[in-house]
């Protein structure tokens, strides 16, 4: 009879099959919200692309999943100047999609920075030539929350794209921007 209650008193200590799961899915990955940002930016392009630095403009979303992790998506669009005098400008526009995550510090729960990075493409056309290549590209930000669903963000970006715009041959180019915006969150 002891025994009997001993074991009695033991499953009443062992957690239940109902709560196992409860815990098993408050892990589990969930949308969070939507976030967008328009921003203003400076780009220095490379060299070999034979443009001015120039002012562009950049829309990025951020699908959120989860508190830390989101997926980006981002477009760039400037209209540069060429470096050659008897040429006219040059439109300039990037595409990507990737992933990227932020970092929150303790009682600064109103600011973050973050860190992505992502695949696409770069497109460049002028008067006498057009070509689309690959890019890869990587993005810092720092981001300060002003309201509930509305922010300032500081961002740096460089494109490593693969083109041979004006050029016989492939080449590896590097550009480099910066730029300020503003983001609202959903």
């Amino acid at each position: 009879m002891m025994t009997l209650l001993a074991a009695l008193a033991l499953l009443q200590a062992v957690p239940g099959q109902e709560e196992y799961q409860f815990e098993r899915e408050r892990h589990e990955f969930k949308l969070a919200g939507l976030l967008v940002a328009a921003e203003a930016i400076r780009t220095g392009f490379d060299e070999d692309l034979r443009l001015e630095d120039a002012w562009g403009f950049t829309v990025e979303a951020h699908l959120r999943l989860g508190e830390i992790y989101y997926y980006r998506f981002a477009g760039t669009w400037w209209d540069a100047e060429d470096d050659f005098p008897s040429s006219g400008d040059v439109e300039a526009e990037t595409y990507t999609a990737g992933l990227g995550m932020d970092w929150t510090f303790g009682a600064f729960r109103n600011f973050s920075f973050d860190l992505g990075g992502g695949v696409g493409l770069m497109r460049l056309r002028d008067d006498a030539d057009k070509e689309t290549g690959f890019l890869f590209q990587l993005e810092a930000a720092a981001r300060l929350r002003l309201a509930p669903h509305v922010g300032l963000c500081l961002t740096g970006m460089a494109d490593f794209a693969n083109l041979h715009f004006r050029t016989a041959e492939t080449r590896h180019m590097t550009n480099l921007s910066v730029g300020a915006g503003v983001e609202v969150s959903f």
